[in-house]
């Protein structure tokens, strides 16, 4: 049984006050707002107020699955409850004094030809931002309840979800959440009410903040054991410095605890002075700490686990995930454009001292993206981009692009502009022009070859099916393990990275010849591109550090901050610019969880392949000059510990 947790008792006793005709309450999960601000209001109507009311969940089903469980069980076992009950349908209940409970989800038709005293809606920012065209849930549930004037009471409650709307924007008061949409834009429309808690060491009052930020919590350095870390971690009193032990002293607390809305103070005795904001909404903000059912140390645990994945892969979904559900708030400080990273990039390779098409020493293996680009005859191509790999960091070895194929020539011999919509045989300068390519090391003791080529498989008409038909000729000569194709897409619930075998074989509108023998990787664009932005933001040496050199013009920079990602996370290029530079990065990624050299646990014991150059079985070694002194004579690679077949390769020049 659960009983009203302090925090949530104000909120509650409002649904019956004359004050407020809105009621918001912006939470994380498990701290009963659900429980409170939805089952308590419908047990209160039924016993004692008896006015009609809806009930909005965020789509029919999961009105259905309240209304068969929750609402079902509140009914069944709150006594004197289920004697009122009159008619018991799933999107509607009657009442012995008249009144009955709507059960809906966002649509017009819910919000229009009703009378209704209570509108509830949960889960607040999961519902649409525009509903039917008409407007945004609040505004049209609030009309329902005008004709009770200050009886009637809109409520909705919710955890926030995403990023803010704008991060660099500086919080006017502590009491203000970072900008955003939904459950977050009402709070801010009204008193703004922040918990407040007395601190066990000095006994006065400090603000319940939604904050990770070092000068509230203090987290100790454990290593590698998070857990301890959470265990051991203490909230600061910011009035005396004090370590408040959350873990064991939280509930006390929150028995104390205190609402004060913007622009009121309170003292070490709990007595509040000053004014609420004139509104006609009540809006309370209850951050993470203070849930009742989820323990801190879990939260800081959540918390420190989602910074380690940050740390080491760039992506701050389950970063944005811990704030939203657990702390109670969006996401500040998330990458927002590229305006002033093109000048630092720029600036690290000015300093460079980067060989052309030199591999540096450091680097154990190359990897190659290439990226298909449509036009007119002459303009098509495809977009190279040569990436040396390391423990902690990567270099761009080189850039070209292949424009002609060696298969077709004209009546003058010349070669031809390639078309890989219309002809397979242009593929085969993939083979000749990267798969088989080594670069000199910078030492000058030898050449590394290209251990993985990823490859755009989308494009024009005819694209695709040749990807596949050029994947299965390199099966046939057992080099298809070296080139892998890649799609990328965007669905905000997609994982960053899947292998897929397509197969249209039963589509008689098939396009693309796709029979399930193939495999693509299907990439999380927006995720990938957060984790390049991440590494090249980064301004010291490190994992996921990037190395550019001084050779590459200004054109290449343009490209590689080209885009920009837009407060919901989806990265869009402003205009008709080139963004090749950064796709191919971010194509990358695809590559990294193939190989599987993204995680740390790789380099602690890597492959032959990953292996130092001096050791590593894939160079192709030189053993000294010829005799005429012109020419160097190349070595075979040291025999690996697998078999592997020889092959062909072509030398950068």
């Amino acid at each position: 049984m659960f009983v009203v947790p302090p925090y949530l008792r104000r909120p509650l006793d409002l649904v019956g006050s004359r004050k407020y005709q809105g009621i918001v309450v912006l939470a994380p999960a498990q701290c009963l707002k659900t429980f409170t601000m939805v089952e308590c209001v419908i047990a209160e109507n039924i016993k004692n107020i008896h006015a009609d009311m809806l009930v909005d969940q965020t789509r029919q089903q999961m009105a259905r699955d309240f209304s068969q469980s929750r609402l079902a069980r509140l009914l069944r076992y709150s006594e004197g409850l289920q004697d009122l009950v009159t008619g018991d349908n799933v999107f509607d209940k009657q009442f012995k004094h008249g009144e009955t409970v709507y059960l809906g989800w966002p649509a017009v038709s819910h919000f229009s030809g009703k009378t209704l005293r209570f509108v509830v809606m949960t889960d607040y920012d999961r519902f649409p931002d525009n509903i039917d065209g008409e407007g945004q849930a609040w505004g049209l549930a609030f009309n329902r309840t005008k004709a009770f004037m200050t009886r009637g009471k809109c409520i909705a409650e919710s955890s926030p979800k995403g990023y803010s709307t704008d991060p660099k924007k500086a919080l006017p008061s502590s009491h203000h959440y970072p900008s955003a949409m939904g459950i977050t834009s009402l709070y801010h429309q009204g008193t703004m009410e922040q918990w407040y808690w007395p601190c066990p060491e000095c006994g006065e009052y400090f603000q319940c903040r939604a904050t990770f930020d070092e000068d509230y919590l203090f987290t100790p350095n454990c290593g590698d054991d998070l857990k301890q870390a959470a265990e051991k971690s203490r909230l600061i009193c910011p009035n005396n410095g004090c370590m408040v032990d959350i873990h064991t002293q939280r509930d006390a607390m929150n028995k104390k605890g205190k609402w004060v809305g913007l622009g009121q103070t309170i003292d070490s005795d709990g007595v509040i002075d000053g004014d609420l904001i004139n509104s006609d909404m009540a809006t309370f903000g209850v951050p993470g700490w203070a849930a009742q059912l989820q323990a801190p140390k879990t939260l800081i645990l959540k918390f420190l686990q989602a910074m380690k994945e940050y740390e080491e892969s760039g992506d701050d979904t389950e970063l944005m995930t811990v704030f939203n559900t657990q702390l109670g708030t969006v996401l500040k400080g998330v990458k927002m454009d590229t305006a002033d990273l093109k000048d630092i990039l720029m600036t690290r390779a000015e300093k460079s001292d980067l060989e052309k098409m030199k591999v540096p020493e450091w680097v154990r293996f190359l990897t190659a993206r290439i990226d298909i680009q449509a036009g007119g005859l002459g303009k098509k191509r495809f977009v190279v981009q040569v990436h040396g790999i390391g423990e902690l960091e990567e270099v761009l070895i080189d850039r070209f692009n292949i424009w002609k194929t060696s298969s077709r020539l004209n009546e003058e011999g010349e070669e031809l502009p390639i078309e890989p919509g219309s002809y397979l045989e242009d593929w085969g300068e993939i083979e000749k022009q990267v798969i088989d390519k080594v670069y000199e090391l910078a030492s000058g003791k030898g050449y590394m070859p290209i251990k993985k080529v990823g490859c755009d498989q989308g494009g024009e008409d005819g694209v695709s099916n040749n990807a596949y038909e050029y994947y299965r000729k390199l099966k046939k000569n057992n080099k298809h393990g070296r080139f892998v194709l890649v799609k990328g897409g965007s669905e905000k619930k997609a994982d960053i990275y899947k292998v897929t075998r397509p197969d249209n074989t039963k589509n008689t509108r098939r396009k693309a010849n796709a029979k399930g023998d193939v495999p693509v990787i299907l990439l999380h664009t927006d995720k990938c591109k957060d984790i390049v932005f991440n590494n090249l933001r980064r301004t010291e040496r490190g994992r996921g550090y990037v190395h550019l050199p001084s050779w590459l013009g200004e054109w290449f920079f343009d490209e590689l901050t080209y885009e920009e990602r837009d407060f919901k996370g989806h990265w869009e290029s402003p205009g008709k610019g080139n963004n090749e530079a950064f796709d191919l990065f971010s194509m990358g990624e695809a590559i990294a969880r193939d190989l599987r050299y993204h995680k740390a646990i790789f380099w602690q014991h890597p492959p032959m392949w990953a292996r130092p150059q001096d050791e590593n079985p894939e160079i192709v070694r030189i053993e000294g000059e010829s005799d005429d002194g012109k020419e160097k004579k190349i070595a075979q690679a040291p025999a690996p510990r697998t078999k592997r077949r020889t092959r062909k390769v072509r030398f950068s020049s």
